[in-house]
C-alpha cells in the first residue's frame, strides 16, 4: 500500500463547535424568581396565620402580580420560595 492509498482510508472528521444545550426548563419562572421571593417572603413567613391561608395569599398575590402565569407555574413559584425558606430556617438551626 502507498502512501497515497493509505490517506485515502483515512476519514476526516472535521471539528465543529457544538452550543451547550439548555438542560434546565421553566427558564420563564427562573427569571422571575427572585422578585417572586421578594414578593412572597413577608406573606408566607407570617406566622399569624394558618399555613392554608398563607398559601392562598401567595398564589393571589402572584397572580395579580404575574397575569401570564398558569396555575401550574403559580404553584410551582410558590413551592420553590417555600422551599428557599425552609432551607433558610433549618440552616439556621
Amino acid at each position: 500500500m502507498t502512501m497515497d492509498e493509505a490517506r485515502m482510508d483515512t476519514q476526516v472528521v472535521p471539528h465543529t463547535h457544538q452550543v451547550p444545550v439548555e438542560r434546565r426548563t421553566n427558564l420563564l419562572l427562573r427569571v422571575h424568581y427572585d422578585a417572586a421571593f421578594v414578593l412572597l417572603e413577608p406573606v408566607l413567613r407570617n406566622t399569624e396565620l394558618p399555613i392554608g391561608t398563607r398559601l392562598y395569599r401567595a398564589m393571589n398575590q402572584l397572580q395579580a402580580t404575574y397575569p401570564s402565569f398558569n396555575g401550574n407555574e403559580i404553584e410551582a413559584m410558590v413551592a420553590a420560595v417555600m422551599r428557599t425558606l425552609q432551607n433558610q430556617h433549618k440552616a439556621a438551626e
